[in-house]
């Protein structure tokens, strides 16, 4: 087996992970709102949330500062091409 195809069946792998994990996600959900409430974070504690459920072994100590200011840098970042004027 080629060093290409052990990166590639890793990868695959972490990917099905991943999904595996948000499929068991949508198990717990009673609707979508409250998955986009999950997948969509607007709180640390929302944040913490969505990290115990994606990773296998999540970190034990999430700094309530650092998960705010990627929270707000994300959101900016997500919204800003729909807040800006385009001129011709």
């Amino acid at each position: 087996m080629s060093m290409f195809d052990r990166v590639y069946l890793s990868s695959l792998f972490f990917i099905l992970r991943i999904y595996f994990r948000l499929f068991r996600l949508l198990l717990i959900v009673k609707s979508i709102d409250e998955a986009a409430t999950i997948l969509l974070p607007q709180t640390p504690d929302k944040m913490r949330e969505l990290v115990e459920l994606t990773f296998c072994m999540p970190p034990k100590f999430l700094p309530s500062c650092v998960l705010t200011d990627f929270i707000r840098v994300r959101s900016s970042k997500l919204y800003a091409p729909h807040t800006q004027t385009h001129t011709a």
